[in-house]
């Protein structure tokens, strides 16, 4: 599931630097008691000039229990994304 990029700089954003793709565990707290912690997995990708823009661009995941390479992540999410706005 993609994780949404907003709020503080020092959340998820914290994570958006680098040039290779990486993996992260995060925890997120309510409190003491309440919090969760899953990993954060960063897809750095270039946008080779796609609509007039280039760069890097950052891609982040939650992921619950997954034994699979970065990238796959990537492209089986756009083929679901498809699937599932359509």
């Amino acid at each position: 599931m993609p994780a949404i990029r907003r709020g503080k700089q020092g959340e998820i954003k914290q994570f958006l630097q680098g040039k290779k793709s990486y993996k992260k565990t995060y925890t997120m707290k309510k409190s003491a008691e309440n919090h969760v912690t899953f990993e954060l997995w960063i897809i750095v990708k270039y946008r080779k000039g796609k609509i007039n823009k280039y760069g890097l661009e950052y891609l982040v995941y939650v992921v619950d229990q997954a034994d699979v390479r970065l990238n796959y992540i990537r492209t089986d999410y756009r083929k679901r994304f498809g699937i599932e706005s359509s």
